[in-house]
């Protein structure tokens, strides 16, 4: 581990005196070693994020993982809980010096695995981020204040996509290897702000049971799909013949507004301050 956070120091320039070409180098390797032992790389990679000295040195982590997102994704694609996780908690409201140096670096991160990966979606007037597990359960975070706030789960197999509503009050969840689509409903405005840390009731069943859940079949077309980084919700939708349940990682919103719901692009703050 002590040789793989070396590399990661010569990778993401720690040293200002280190030689351009021999920063591109440690990059590479870097890339090579996160191929060849993804679990060493990634317990190092998200150890630094959290355990980093000083928020300099985090938001340079940081954009190591942004250049990992990049270059090779799919070696991510397994840790995207532990990832998001990691990113969210760099943005801890209480540590205000800290948030400042990483909101770029963040938002970044956070546009690029909702762009890549359809198992993670982000709404943005709420500030909520939902990630879907290999375990088949949906972890939701709050941007505003850098937590977790519950985990939603409806599936037996791995979440291969999910979607927020247009106005966050539902995520929809599907699985192509468990054949299901899964309906929650999640408490937003002002019900929320009563509700915070707990999903909102589901119906009959209480809130350990999913609002509605729809099976389908998605034949030989499906079955030849990779889930990791070619299916999208809407394609989902399409498989399975039916109306989507909401739109799939297009919530719309005002000229000017990114899709963290910050007006200017995704250089500015992931989250409200």
């Amino acid at each position: 581990m002590a040789l793989v956070r070396a590399l990661f120091s010569l990778a993401i320039g720690r040293n200002p005196s280190t030689p351009n070409d021999l920063r591109i180098l440690a990059r590479n390797a870097t890339l090579h070693v996160a191929g060849i032992n993804t679990p060493l790389f990634m317990t190092t990679l998200l150890h630094d994020i959290l355990n980093a000295s000083t928020a300099s040195a985090r938001n340079a982590t940081l954009k190591l993982l942004g250049f990992m997102i990049r270059k090779k994704p799919l070696v991510l694609y397994t840790n995207l809980p532990r990832v998001a996780e990691a990113v969210v908690k760099s943005l801890d409201p209480t540590i205000s010096a800290l948030r400042e140096t990483v909101q770029q670096s963040a938002t970044f991160i956070l546009n690029e695995l909702v762009r890549r990966f359809p198992s993670i979606d982000f709404h943005g007037k709420s500030q909520r981020l939902a990630v879907g597990t290999a375990e088949g359960a949906a972890i939701v975070f709050d941007l505003r204040t850098a937590t977790r706030l519950y985990v939603l789960e409806g599936h037996n197999r791995p979440v291969t996509a999910l979607s927020w509503s247009p106005d966050g009050h539902r995520l929809v969840t599907v699985s192509l290897e468990e054949n299901r689509v899964v309906v929650w409903r999640v408490s937003g405005g002002i019900l929320g702000m009563f509700m915070a840390g707990t999903p909102a009731r589901q119906g009959s069943g209480g809130q350990a049971t999913p609002f509605k859940s729809y099976d389908f079949h998605v034949g030989d077309e499906g079955a030849s799909l990779s889930p990791s980084l070619s299916l999208s919700p809407r394609r989902v939708h399409d498989l399975t013949r039916s109306p989507p349940p909401c739109s799939a990682h297009e919530h719309g919103g005002d000229a000017g507004v990114d899709r963290y719901g910050v007006a200017g692009g995704p250089h500015r703050a992931a989250a409200d301050p």
